[in-house]
C-alpha cells in the first residue's frame, strides 16, 4: 500500500530584501544620488572641521581663564590698575615710585638727565626773576 501525499500548498506570502538588477535609468539615478551624498559628506566634513577648530579655540580660552582664576585664588591677589606716583628725591638723585592707594614704595631709580635738567631750568627761571644769577 502506498500512501498518497497531498498536493503542494502555499504556506505563506512575504516580502524579502533581495538583489535586483537595475535598469539603465535606475543606475544613472543611483549615480546622481551617490554624487549628491559625496558632496553632502564633503560639506559635512568641512563644517565638522570648522566646528572642531571653534571648540578647540573655546577650550583654550576657558583653560586660560581657569589658570588665571586659579592663580588668583591660590595667591589671594589679583592684578588691577592702581595709580602710582613718581617723586623726585633731589638730594639722593632718585625717583621713588609709590602706590597711591597704600603709599607703598614699589621701586626707585636714578633720576634721568632730562629730569635733572628740568629742575635746573626751573631754578634758572626763578633766579632770573630775582636778579640773582644774571650774566653781566
Amino acid at each position: 500500500m502506498t500512501t498518497k501525499l497531498p498536493d503542494d500548498k502555499v504556506l505563506f506570502d512575504a516580502v524579502e530584501l533581495l538583489p535586483v538588477p537595475l535598469t539603465r535609468e535606475e543606475l544613472l539615478d543611483r549615480g546622481q544620488q551617490l554624487a549628491q551624498v559625496e558632496s553632502d559628506m564633503s560639506a559635512h566634513n568641512e563644517h565638522a572641521e570648522s566646528v572642531k577648530k571653534e571648540l578647540k579655540s573655546e577650550e583654550a580660552r576657558l583653560s586660560s581663564e581657569r589658570a588665571r582664576l586659579a592663580n588668583i585664588v591660590r595667591t589671594k591677589r589679583e592684578p588691577r590698575q592702581v595709580g602710582i606716583t613718581g617723586t623726585a628725591r633731589w638730594a639722593r638723585n632718585l625717583v621713588e615710585i609709590h602706590r597711591v592707594d597704600t603709599n607703598e614704595l614699589l621701586r626707585s631709580r636714578a633720576l634721568e638727565a632730562h629730569e635733572r635738567q628740568a629742575v635746573l631750568d626751573l631754578e634758572a627761571k626763578r633766579n632770573e626773576g630775582t636778579g640773582g644769577d644774571e650774566p653781566h
